[in-house]
């Protein structure tokens, strides 16, 4: 062994159970033992209700919940519960896409380097917070960044159609290889009504755009964004109807325009609030992926193609502006309950 290098402890290469030696409770020993500590106050008290209606025990089993049959399934197969993919966030790991919304492409292209070379892998730019009013500004605002390496999202906005254009021509001029492109062009002309007014309506000019992309396979054109409802207060099961249900437009949509469901399917992406309780943000997610897994199901598309491609965003009302380093643990929680 040489100087430095920590000796390892031998190991017989079989697993750790670390819950052996501790004593198997039933729930009415553990419901004793917890009244005891309540101090007159009633078991009722440790459960909570959400908006929704829906009963969180303190404590749940496998006598609240029956997992002997996988209910769940594995990541990549059948209704895509854990993940769309098998292999998960194994494979390449996790997309860390980084929010640009500095006033004014210099600045932004400051904090586009900054972020990528502090770790994030993509970048999401705010086209109206940024100010972008022409090619020249978008080519500005990514200005030293490797478009073959970096995935580039268009936040949705009222002008992310015209950016969105934009973005298709740079890539072509900058002779990246369709196959190396990578971006999501954030036309949701539904999430944007919603959100900032206006006609919720698919015009020629954005089909125009998802014929643009079917060539290009790292290229998602279409948003389905349900934070615009999470903002407004909408409640978890609201947020995964609206969502659904905006995703079903939208696929109505582009199947009407001439694409089978499996192009249609290719074109979507969906984006979700994520916040610092853990196991709620859990099921938001995995419910998502079941509900688009069902509707990809009913509208007849290929087993292979009924996975949701998900980015999760931080919900605004999980921040606060006092005392702020707390953002940093509900953040954390939050991403880790995305992933």
């Amino acid at each position: 062994m040489s100087k430095g290098e920590a000796a390892m402890p031998p190991s017989s290469g079989a697993a750790e159970r670390f819950a052996e030696g501790f004593d198997v409770l039933t729930r009415a020993e553990w419901e004793e033992l917890a009244v005891a500590g309540l101090r007159g106050r009633s078991l009722a008290d440790l459960t909570t209700t959400t908006a929704d209606g829906i009963d969180i025990l303190p404590v749940h089993g496998s006598d609240t919940f029956d997992s002997s049959g996988d209910p769940s399934g594995l990541p990549g197969v059948g209704d895509r519960t854990r993940s769309s993919t098998a292999s998960g966030n194994l494979v390449g790991g996790w997309d860390v896409r980084a929010l640009v919304a500095d006033e004014g492409p210099a600045a932004a292209n400051s904090s586009v380097l900054d972020e990528l070379l502090r770790g994030s892998t993509s970048v999401l730019l705010d086209p109206i917070a940024i100010g972008i009013a022409s090619p020249d500004d978008l080519a500005r605002v990514l200005d030293g960044v490797h478009l073959e390496m970096v995935t580039v999202a268009l936040l949705p906005g009222p002008n992310t159609r015209e950016v969105a254009g934009w973005l298709l021509d740079l890539w072509e001029g900058a002779g990246v290889d369709a196959c190396e492109r990578r971006g999501v062009l954030g036309l949701d002309p539904l999430g944007v009504a919603a959100r900032h007014g206006g006609l919720a309506a698919f015009d020629e000019a954005t089909l125009w755009l998802v014929d643009r992309c079917l060539d290009l396979p790292g290229v998602r054109p279409l948003v389905v964004d349900a934070t615009p409802y999470a903002d407004a207060g909408a409640t978890d099961a609201r947020q995964l109807g609206w969502a659904t249900a905006t995703g079903v437009a939208v696929l109505r949509e582009i199947v009407e325009h001439g694409l089978t469901v499996e192009e249609a399917l290719d074109q979507l992406s969906f984006t979700l609030s994520a916040d610092s309780d853990q196991f709620t943000t859990i099921a938001r997610m995995r419910v998502a992926r079941r509900l688009w897994a069902r509707v990809a199901e009913a509208s007849g598309a290929d087993e292979t193609r009924r996975g949701q491609v998900q980015h999760a965003v931080a919900a605004a009302s999980d921040l606060t502006r006092h005392d702020p380093w707390v953002n940093l643990l509900r953040g954390t929680v939050a991403a880790f309950a995305a992933g």
